[in-house]
């Protein structure tokens, strides 16, 4: 997968001001953790960073600008860029604010987790929904989309579960 971090995709134009950074996700170089790269020169992406604990499924960013960001995230400043990094068993979350010297925050996983797939935060930045590609399949459950809260960056919390009425996989 290929995620575009501070990036407004109504616009295609950063969020902050900033260079966006190319985030490779599943990529074969460095065994599917991500890697990063400069957007400076869109033509030419410069390497900035690999990282990650395992294989990256997809992604997903958010810039954090209420107090969270002076008191659990790494980089001080008017904002915090965060990234989440769904790697099949966990949730990792990475304050990437300085691309080149990510600092992860946190690793979150939950009971009966098969393949965290996917994730997109609520508006209001202060929630993330989760979604288990292969929990339906494995452990015979309904559609299920399970909620955290994103109040400690550095301890998120499951609030919250919502079950369909059919065993789709969600994806």
């Amino acid at each position: 997968n290929v995620y575009a971090a501070n990036t407004d995709y109504s616009t295609g134009i950063s969020l902050t001001g900033d260079i966006p950074t190319l985030i490779i996700a599943g990529s074969s170089a460095g065994n599917g953790r991500y890697r990063a790269y400069s957007l400076s020169n869109p033509e030419a992406p410069e390497f900035t960073n690999g990282t990650g604990s395992g294989y990256m499924h997809d992604a997903s960013s958010i810039i954090i600008t209420d107090s969270r960001k002076d008191t659990q995230c790494v980089s001080s400043g008017p904002y915090c860029e965060i990234l989440l990094d769904f790697n099949e068993n966990m949730i990792e979350i990475w304050d990437i604010t300085d691309p080149g010297s990510p600092v992860q925050l946190s690793q979150t996983t939950y009971s009966g987790a098969e393949y965290i797939h996917s994730g997109w935060w609520s508006e209001d930045k202060q929630f993330l929904f989760v979604h288990d590609e292969l929990d339906e399949y494995y452990g015979g459950l309904p559609t299920t989309l399970r909620t955290f809260s994103m109040d400690d960056l550095t301890n998120p919390t499951l609030v919250g579960t919502w079950e369909g009425s059919t065993n789709a996989i969600d994806h």
